[in-house]
């Protein structure tokens, strides 16, 4: 991990207005929330729901103090020891995931990622020394696209022994990740959570059902 390595773009007054806007367009303009139990919970904290459109607005208080309620830091472990903290000031590097095609380096042809690629671009990312946190890189397009985040994780889990990160799909992937990770620690996975993993919206402002 490089310390002190430090990329200033944008400037304190930069980063206060685009979070303002931010908060504004959450409260005001909400976002779809597909799913009725996750709606539910919103509504029982304060937000606005609009039930036609399943759109969920949150008020600025209420993100303000969850906010305020997440650890200032928390760590990625690994089975090698080599363990990864944010919020420790340290510049981390992450050979990211989600490219669904691939270029032949030595005949330049574009063509669909495979499983094969997946799993030597693991075994790169876990040679590398400058690599705290290993990504899938590729999405394999010939297994079954439903799962195929179990495949990255699967790959992940026999390939490389540092922290490392894919996206799950949805909740019943989930649930076999979850598995996989129980049976090579003999923990619960929040214990000590060897994989990052991202909740992301879809464009514009909405989460997709199977992602709920």
């Amino acid at each position: 991990m490089v310390p002190n390595l430090r990329l200033k773009i944008l400037s304190k007054v930069d980063v206060e207005s685009i979070h303002e806007a931010s908060l504004n367009i959450l409260e005001e303009v909400g976002v779809q929330v597909p799913n009725d139990e996750v709606v539910n919970a919103l509504k029982n904290v304060g937000c606005e729901v609009d039930w036609k459109t399943s759109t969920v607005k949150l008020p600025e208080s209420l993100i303000v103090e969850m906010v305020k309620k997440a650890s200032k830091s928390f760590t990625i472990y690994s089975r090698s020891g080599r363990n990864v903290t944010f919020g420790d000031g340290k510049f981390k590097v992450l050979s990211s995931g989600g490219m669904m095609n691939v270029v032949d380096p030595l005949t330049s042809d574009r063509r669909i990622a495979t499983l094969e690629d997946t799993v030597k671009a693991v075994k790169l990312g876990d040679a590398l020394e400058n690599i705290d946190i290993v990504g899938a890189l590729f999405v394999p397009q010939d297994v079954p696209l439903q799962i195929a985040d179990v495949y990255m994780y699967a790959t992940l889990i026999k390939h490389t022994s540092k922290p490392f990160f894919a996206w799950i799909y949805s909740v019943q992937s989930a649930e076999y990740i979850f598995k996989m990770w129980t049976t090579i620690t003999g923990e619960a996975p929040g214990k000590k959570p060897l994989s990052l993993g991202f909740f992301e919206p879809i464009s514009p402002l909405k989460f997709s059902p199977h992602s709920l």
